[in-house]
């Protein structure tokens, strides 16, 4: 019984002693700023890729046009922006057109 006593006594006491101090809180995070990375990110990727003849997205390694400069990458920027805790983040959306259909309606 009294060894019993001594293990809960000594439990408690790491228990208590390892209990860290409240941390504070980490700042918000910016989502502006990531929305910006990001957008660095894709322009670089686009940079840096070509679209070959078999319609495969490949790393440029000689004189091939890359996908940031062809005419079928359309860059819009969206009007309507993400409203993220009452923040408004601009954001831009990019698609590459590798073929247009003939009629208004997409079909099978």
């Amino acid at each position: 019984m009294k060894y019993k006593i001594l293990l809960i006594f000594a439990l408690l006491f790491i228990y208590a002693s390892s209990c860290k101090e409240d941390e504070p809180d980490p700042e918000p995070f910016d989502y502006k700023k990531q929305a910006q990375k990001d957008d660095e990110a894709i322009v670089a990727y686009l940079q840096e890729h070509y679209l070959d003849e078999n319609n495969e997205i490949m790393l440029i390694d000689e004189n091939q046009s890359a996908l940031f400069d062809s005419d079928n990458l359309t860059i819009q920027t969206v009007k309507k922006q993400i409203l993220i805790n009452g923040e408004e983040i601009p954001f831009k959306l990019y698609y590459y057109t590798i073929s247009e259909g003939a009629q208004k309606n997409p079909t099978p």
